[in-house]
């Protein structure tokens, strides 16, 4: 079937394929027949789509600002001093449990073996013969119980300070806990055993399970026959369709919600072998994230046969699909929430009602957008990549702002991290909804996590962001560390929930120094192999997030920010006159190279180096540089069809590309 074939419904037109999936897979099984989902989908569109059609100067302010507030953009600023949210029916893994939160992966990490995650990583260090290797390291091991009985010591004590390091065996007594000779109460925290000598006790701390699994005749090197510590780690996932995949057309476009379908009818499952065992994942909780406002897609094209906001489109699809989950036909009666809610995640709105706080007029505006949404607000969060993007988006013309790695040392980025939990706090999030914070990117780099990622708790923080199932059962100990509710409770009693950060958050990130030329090509240089790097992987991969190898070969979570950061700053840099021209395309041609080599071993890998002139990823269109400086306009929504002899399209030959900033030198896949 041809991706151009379209059936007309009413004033839109469907693709047809995605119509024949909505209405052969999708909609049978629920009480919403196809003409009153495809007609209310019509009037949305109509409805919420127009864009741009105000073009041009505006020199009347009094009508400029009467239409910000007939559409809703800008809100009067009141002193209601006493609204909390009121959201209902929010399921315990978002309102009671705090914990690790996993974006994208459609995999679990809900229960993660906390040995197997310190043994796999420099969590534990490789000096002293504790080298990682695929055989079993017998003195790395005994690190790893060390480690693991030190944890325990800390969660769940045993009484008169005796240690789990001394324990020799864990038996169940009377209904009681018998560690070697001694007895410690069952009280709130066990919550499940075996009886006897048992082969598993799960207990529970700061309302996370941890579970002890014994197995005396296969764990000789344990002394008391522990084999694994089994912790809670990510109770919630993101399941994404915007920044960390490669979705660029409708055939993408229904694979992705086919996906989405399985997960909500509970027949999509990940099966692996571990040894010679075949392990089947639980489940976390799903959020889903739609795609943000800057793209548009041709699956539906509204009446002057123009694409349509993809965001719209996610928003009635996702949706639409997350209903067969509230029904009581799921595989096994598998249900993704308990109190027969749907998790949705809008990405980049702009105030009054953005709740992600990822550009600068929601961050001004926190309170009001917490307001609009007070009925049905279970998630707020920050983004450093997104927020800093939009920060040198609005201040471009303000000057040269300062190097990336600098900004969150600035006034308006501390006070933008504190001003959502504060923000949150007085607004009643605490025991309703999340409190995030964001990324860490650095996946070989777990020790440093978990010295340094405590920091988003004791902040006030309910959950952050993890990239591996692994990271988040490592971060999850943080969670055992710190007593999130009462670290809110002490942030709610020893500071004004009043603060008003305004001034600080509209202090400009201008560049304060001058910098040497060797500071200069240093920053430009981890740009434009960071984009580089990232973008190779994603246009002929078709991976939309991965581990990417930065200028110093350290390997770093990569998705469609790194391109919205990067290209910014380096915007900035050329409209301020700090670089030049022909800096970016020497700059260029020699970071390619470096690329390229860190690429050597993949077999997929194209080299772009020897055939730099003819190479898509290089061409350099000043024109639609010119229109990001001088028109101060996001210029994300430029979208071409290349030919591609090498495309994974055999259909057509053909890759959809978004052009980013900065010219056609960084792209979109």
């Amino acid at each position: 079937m041809m991706a151009n074939e379209r059936v007309r419904i009413g004033n839109v037109q469907v693709a047809k394929i995605l119509f024949d999936f909505v209405n052969e897979e999708v909609l049978p099984d629920m009480n919403i027949d196809s003409d009153t989902f495809w007609s209310g989908a019509e009037l949305i569109i109509a409805e919420l789509s127009p864009h741009r059609m105000h073009e041009g100067k505006c020199t009347d302010i009094t009508t400029y600002k009467t239409f910000l507030y007939d559409i809703g953009y800008l809100l009067p600023q009141t002193n209601d001093e006493n609204f909390q949210i009121n959201t209902i029916n929010v399921d315990n893994e978002i309102s009671a449990q705090v914990a690790p939160q996993l974006v994208v992966p459609l995999v679990d990490a809900r229960r993660c073996s906390l040995h197997d995650a310190l043994y796999s990583t420099d969590a534990i260090s490789d000096c002293d013969s504790c080298e990682r290797t695929n055989e079993n390291n017998q003195k790395r091991g005994e690190k790893v119980i060390s480690f693991t009985r030190k944890f325990l010591d800390q969660s769940i004590p045993l009484t008169s300070n005796f240690s789990h390091t001394d324990a020799i065996q864990y038996s169940i007594v009377n209904g009681e806990v018998k560690v070697r000779n001694l007895f410690r109460q069952i009280g709130n925290q066990i919550i499940s055993c075996d009886k006897g000598v048992p082969h598993a006790i799960v207990f529970v701390h700061h309302d996370l399970h941890i579970e002890i699994q014994i197995d005396r005749k296969n764990c000789r090197n344990d002394i008391a026959g522990i084999k694994g510590v089994i912790i809670e780690s990510a109770l919630t996932t993101i399941v994404d369709c915007e920044d960390s995949i490669a979705v660029v057309d409708v055939y993408d476009k229904i694979q992705l919600n086919r996906n989405w379908l399985s997960l909500m009818k509970g027949n999509l499952e990940a099966r692996f072998m571990k040894g010679n065992k075949t392990i089947v994942r639980n489940r976390s909780l799903l959020f889903v994230r739609h795609v943000g406002h800057l793209l548009f897609t041709d699956a539906i094209l509204n009446n002057d046969n123009q694409e349509i906001p993809e965001g719209i489109l996610d928003a009635l699809i996702t949706t639409l699909i997350a209903v067969h989950n509230l029904n009581d036909r799921t595989k096994d009666n598998i249900k993704n929430s308990h109190k027969g809610s749907i998790y949705i995640v809008k990405p980049k709105q702009h105030g009054p009602v953005g709740i992600m706080d990822e550009e600068c007029r929601t961050t001004v505006n926190r309170s009001v957008c917490i307001r609009e949404s007070k009925d049905r607000l279970v998630f707020i969060d920050t983004g450093f990549l997104d927020r800093t993007g939009d920060e040198m988006h609005t201040s471009m013309e303000a000057g040269s702002l300062m190097q990336k790695t600098q900004m969150k040392d600035t006034k308006w980025f501390m006070a933008y991290e504190r001003n959502n939990v504060e923000k949150g706090l007085k607004w009643g999030l605490s025991g309703t909804a999340q409190i995030g914070k964001g990324m860490w990117a650095l996946p070989d780099m777990m020790a440093a996590m978990i010295e340094q990622k405590i920091s988003h708790l004791k902040a006030g923080a309910t959950c952050a962001w993890v990239p591996s199932s692994t990271a988040a059962t490592l971060h999850a100990l943080h969670y055992h560390q710190v007593d999130v509710f009462a670290r809110q409770i002490e942030l709610i009693a020893s500071c004004s929930l009043s603060n008003n950060y305004l001034d600080d958050l509209l202090t400009i990130p201008i560049l304060r120094t001058t910098l040497t030329s060797e500071e200069i090509q240093r920053e430009f240089d981890c740009n434009a192999q960071g984009i580089l790097g990232y973008v190779v992987r994603w246009i002929d991969l078709g991976i939309g997030c991965s581990k990417v190898l930065d200028i110093d070969n350290i390997g770093s979570m990569e998705d469609r920010t790194t391109l919205r950061i990067s290209s910014r700053l380096m915007a900035n840099w050329l409209r301020h006159e700090i670089i030049t021209k022909q800096q970016v395309i020497q700059t260029f041609q020699r970071i390619i190279q470096v690329v390229d080599q860190q690429n050597v071993d993949n077999a997929e890998y194209r080299s772009v180096a020897i055939n730099l002139d003819q190479i898509l990823l290089f061409k350099l269109h000043w024109s639609l540089y010119s229109m990001e400086i001088n028109n101060q306009m996001d210029v994300q929504n430029s979208f071409y069809i290349v030919d591609d002899e090498n495309s994974k399209r055999d259909n057509n030959k053909t890759i959809l590309v978004n052009e980013f900033s900065l010219g056609n030198l960084f792209f979109f896949g």
